[in-house]
């Protein structure tokens, strides 16, 4: 677990502020991906202004870590089957950006994908050239894109269009197993535009719309680059409820619940068996005297039933028995009357 440092509230705005546009990196728990070693303590002040500012609990923040992580595994997965070669992606570090920041880093958005559905964008990625052509690389073959010592030269048309039909393809079906479930839609979802630049692009987001990003290293073969995946707070709001599960048990609070039921296991119980009970009116109650009769209930096997009672919860049914001079209580059954008269009542 990671620690949260204690900082002043920060203001309910759609803007993010300064310190919500560090980097946040966080520690790895499990197996996947590898976290980014965690940073300095603005990280951390940055994580709780983030979910102040936009109504987010921190473990919400943490979840969408999980989420991202899972997204970059499957991703590689899927790139796998494209590429032939071994692929693999480290360092996973998350960050706040406004969708202009996202769009136009003029080195990190070379190649910019939007995912979502005909009338709304669920989420973005992009990724470096470096990474684009270590990609082109291990689908054609060694002397396939840019070497590393290589002057800097623009895609062709055909290489960028490797890279929509593969890492295009790829990052969609990611989506649909990741993304879709939890929006109850998977069949629509597509990729509705690729842009092989770094720019603002019309009719996605205003420039100042906030995002929450997760960045890997990708290596593919023996080179690699970084590719990134941005997720767009009016999506976050909508999966929010899928994104915390129910929490399980911690040891501490197994370890407590163990102590109680040990310090609790020789604390004295009251126990009383009734033979019956019935409602009289307080009029019939005052006509009561030595020798009155009342009519509790049926015999069976010409033994009455008794219930042991605590207070008002009835435990066990059962009947009395003559053995070696005492009268002993002997259990049929769990429960009661209260028991079986409340479940008539609800399966009637």
């Amino acid at each position: 677990m990671y620690q949260i440092a204690q900082c002043a509230p920060a203001p309910l705005s759609r803007q993010p502020t300064a310190a919500l546009r560090k980097s946040l990196s966080l520690r790895a728990q499990g197996n996947g991906i590898p976290l980014a070693p965690s940073r300095s303590r603005m990280a951390q002040e940055g994580l709780i202004a983030l979910a102040e500012s936009y109504g987010l609990e921190r473990n919400e923040l943490h979840q969408l870590k999980i989420l991202a992580e899972n997204f970059f595994d499957k991703l590689r997965e899927e790139l796998l089957g494209y590429a032939g070669r071994s692929i693999r992606m480290v360092d996973l570090a998350q960050s706040t950006s406004s969708f202009n920041d996202f769009s136009t880093d003029p080195v990190a958005t070379r190649h910019l994908m939007f995912l979502g559905f005909t009338d709304q964008i669920i989420a973005m990625m992009r990724l470096d050239d470096d990474l684009a052509y270590a990609l082109i690389e291990c689908m054609l073959g060694s002397g396939a894109g840019a070497k590393p010592d290589a002057p800097e030269r623009k895609m062709t048309a055909v290489e960028e269009r490797i890279i929509a039909n593969t890492l295009g393809v790829a990052t969609v079906r990611t989506a649909q197993r990741v993304l879709a479930p939890m929006l109850h839609d998977s069949s629509n979802l597509r990729m509705l535009r690729i842009e092989h630049r770094a720019a603002l692009v019309p009719d996605t987001f205003a420039p100042a719309e906030a995002l929450v990003n997760a960045r890997v290293r990708c290596d593919a073969g023996a080179r690699g680059g970084w590719i990134e995946l941005g997720l767009p707070f009016s999506l976050i709001y909508k999966i929010r409820h899928d994104l915390v599960p129910a929490r399980p048990k911690t040891a501490a609070a197994v370890d407590s619940l163990d102590k109680a039921r040990t310090f609790l296991a020789d604390a004295a119980m009251d126990l009383a068996a009734v033979l019956g009970r019935l409602s009289l009116p307080l009029s019939g109650v005052r006509t009561l005297r030595p020798g009155s009769i009342l009519m509790l209930q049926k015999t069976r096997r010409g033994l009455p039933t008794i219930e042991l009672r605590s207070g008002n919860q009835a435990l066990f049914e059962g009947t009395i028995v003559e053995q070696d001079g005492w009268y002993r209580f002997l259990i049929d059954k769990t429960g009661g009357s209260d028991e079986r008269s409340n479940s008539n009542r609800y399966h009637a």
